[in-house]
């Protein structure tokens, strides 16, 4: 049976977010598909497409693949244990916002659309003012220590500061070649936490030192094997507007494993 673009995408959406067992609401779908399609098109396709209901159920007010109505137990209780995750979150944010260079937190991962395991840490994607990022990172991991995350003994909401970036980075930079579909649903699930609205801060001349002796400091005590990785891919970033540190990127897998359930299931 042959399938249209908009039906194409539709499915994409779901066995996409399969990947990491999310059945999604008919909203969610909706929002998520890569195409320019009107959402009343897309609506009626969801709800009417018999190549479609040869592939997807829905139950609950959720779509999955055929088979997978598991998923639906499983989408609620990662999102109790998200939402405990989110209010540790949430205080280290109120303390983390007095640290004059950070301009936005958003919980980020699995934990951007509230679907973390009990085991997962606890993924924040920082944005910074221009020039000061190294600055921002440095009372930003020195808080969460204070803070008393990171622990070491174990990973279970562990504060992971990770991946900053400058205000109006161009973030299409870190995006794999071809169809980055894992980073293109990255960005469209992070989770606001925290906006600052007024300006202020250290003046120019002394934020300028500041930065590059933070930037110096953290670069010496910066573990080799970061180092080594930096730039050479799309795991390490250190670059004026990123500072990327997943020396564990699971992007292709993932692009790679979507593609093959993809074909498997549309064949």
């Amino acid at each position: 049976m042959s399938f249209s673009n908009l039906e194409r995408a539709i499915l994409e959406v779901i066995v996409y977010f399969d990947l990491f067992s999310y059945p999604l609401t008919t909203f969610e779908v909706l929002k998520n598909l890569n195409t320019d399609a009107r959402s009343d098109e897309a609506w009626k396709a969801l709800h009417g497409s018999l190549w479609l209901k040869a592939h997807i159920d829905q139950k609950n007010g959720m779509w999955f693949l055929k088979g997978r109505q598991a998923c639906i137990f499983e989408r609620q209780t990662r999102y109790r244990v998200s939402k405990h995750k989110i209010e540790i979150a949430r205080k280290f944010v109120r303390l983390a916002r007095r640290i004059p260079w950070i301009q936005e937190i958003s919980a980020c991962n699995s934990l951007g659309f509230l679907h973390a395991r009990p085991e997962s840490d606890i993924d924040l994607f920082i944005v910074t003012k221009r020039g000061r990022i190294w600055c921002a990172r440095f009372f930003a991991v020195l808080l969460a220590k204070l803070f008393g995350r990171p622990n070491a003994s174990h990973t279970k909401d562990f504060l992971c500061l990770s991946f900053f970036a400058v205000e109006g980075a161009h973030m299409k930079k870190l995006s794999l070649a071809g169809d980055d579909i894992y980073f293109r649903n990255w960005l469209a699930t992070l989770l606001p936490l925290y906006r600052r609205t007024a300006q202020g801060g250290i003046r120019r001349g002394i934020g300028n030192l500041l930065e590059k002796i933070l930037r110096a400091l953290q670069m010496k005590i910066m573990p080799a094997h970061l180092k080594a990785m930096a730039n050479k891919g799309m795991s390490v970033v250190i670059t004026d507007e990123f500072l990327k540190f997943h020396d564990h990127d699971r992007r292709d897998y993932f692009r790679k494993e979507y593609e093959r359930r993809f074909s498997a299931i549309s064949a």
